[in-house]
């Protein structure tokens, strides 16, 4: 869980550090899904204390943050796709396809980290 941490200090550092002109309308997008993702991963962690009487609970939040996590891969490449129809500047193109792809990753952290607690569910019930 601290990959997604890091991943999403990451992601913060090269969007203050780049001072993107006009990030791309997906970034925000993006990021409102990984939010969605993170307070999931949050809930299955509280959910697993009691894992015994959450199964149904903790099995339902892995699938709407692997849900979530294939959203993001949508948004991820329709951004792409906007970028390099729109985007004249090829720095700023690279500066927005880093930052777009980080947050996109810290959703991937976010789904391994779902797989794992279903690996328990299944193997310990």
């Amino acid at each position: 869980m601290d990959s997604i941490l890091d991943m999403i200090e990451s992601a913060a550092t090269k969007l203050r550090l780049y001072k993107i002109k006009k990030p791309v309308p997906q970034i925000k997008e993006l990021a409102l899904v990984l939010n969605k993702a993170v307070v999931l991963v949050n809930k299955a962690v509280h959910a697993m204390r009691r894992r015994s009487k959450n199964v149904e609970l903790v099995l339902d939040i892995c699938i709407e943050i692997n849900s979530l996590e294939n959203e993001a891969d949508g948004i991820l490449r329709r951004s792409m796709a906007y970028l390099f129809e729109h985007e004249k500047d090829v720095i700023e193109l690279i500066k927005c396809k880093e930052i777009l792809e980080r947050i996109e990753e810290a959703t991937d952290i976010c789904e391994d980290v779902s797989n794992i607690f279903e690996g328990i569910i299944l193997k310990y019930g």
